[in-house]
């Protein structure tokens, strides 16, 4: 399998985990304050039933809201995002270039802290979403994403600056490259994977 060129963000994924584990601890206050020798003794109630009841519930509500959270990170993934992240219709993209559009777009900022890389797709967006039509299946980690059929020009903007408020950036020379992208149920672009030299 080729390595691909640009990794996968992660901060979703991390962000679910951590939201995740607020939630069972929250839980766990409530049902401590239960566990008193006279309130036991007149539900007749014995400490290791209530530990068991208590033990299965927070189960099915941190699954439930693991569930929740991984529906909402797939949302957050959708073909507006994806073409205001990756597209553009510039035919070059300098230092300049860089830096105004990670700007403007919004792409620059993140919960933690500047963006690494971004690549930018130098293509018409109708062209671009023929790869989840006609490209071909492409496995990483388990999971299918569809590679372009042919290469596509991108220009990766790398950071090379990062302060409290603002985030430095460097083009890098345009290459021709295959794209790896996922799409979503309607076949439109909704996340970028990376790209491939063959």
């Amino acid at each position: 399998m080729h390595k691909l060129q640009n990794s996968i963000s992660a901060e979703d994924a991390e962000a679910c985990v951590t939201l995740q584990t607020k939630a069972c601890q929250s839980i766990s206050s409530p049902i401590s304050k239960l566990n008193h020798p006279q309130q036991l003794e007149k539900n007749n109630v014995t400490s290791v039933q209530l530990s068991n009841m208590a033990l299965k519930g927070m189960s099915l509500i941190c699954l439930l809201f693991i569930a929740t959270s991984v529906i909402s990170i797939s949302r957050a993934q959708n073909p507006l995002a994806f073409r205001r992240k990756h597209l553009t219709l510039l035919d070059t993209i300098d230092h300049n270039r860089c830096n105004s559009e990670m700007r403007n777009k919004r792409i620059a900022m993140t919960r933690d802290g500047c963006k690494k890389l971004n690549t930018f797709i130098h293509a018409r967006e109708e062209v671009i979403d023929a790869t989840c039509t006609m490209g071909k299946v492409h496995v990483i980690k388990g999971q299918e994403y569809k590679k372009s059929i042919h290469k596509f020009r991108v220009t990766n903007c790398r950071l090379s600056g990062e302060y409290p408020n603002d985030c430095e950036y460097m083009a890098e020379k345009s290459a021709w490259k295959y794209i790896v992208i996922s799409c979503d149920q309607n076949d439109r672009p909704v996340h970028f994977a990376g790209t491939l030299n063959w």
